[in-house]
């Protein structure tokens, strides 16, 4: 944790890229987002990137929670 913050801390100063930048923070998050929705419903979540949309094992859309 401390070599996170001290990376993250240095590339603001050095005007550098962080070794976890953005493209892998969503990423992480989306699976994270997936495994609750999974825990919750008691389904498998499959993601589509392309339509940006969560289906079940059989294919229905699973929507999110409000």
């Amino acid at each position: 944790m401390l070599y996170a913050f001290t990376n993250w801390i240095e590339s603001i100063r050095g005007n550098q890229k962080p070794n976890c930048g953005l493209e892998l923070a969503v990423r992480v998050q989306t699976l994270i987002s997936l495994a609750e929705i999974s825990e919750r419903k008691s389904v498998t979540c499959c993601f589509d990137a392309a339509t940006r949309t969560v289906h079940d094992g059989f294919g229905d859309e699973i929507k999110p929670f409000s």
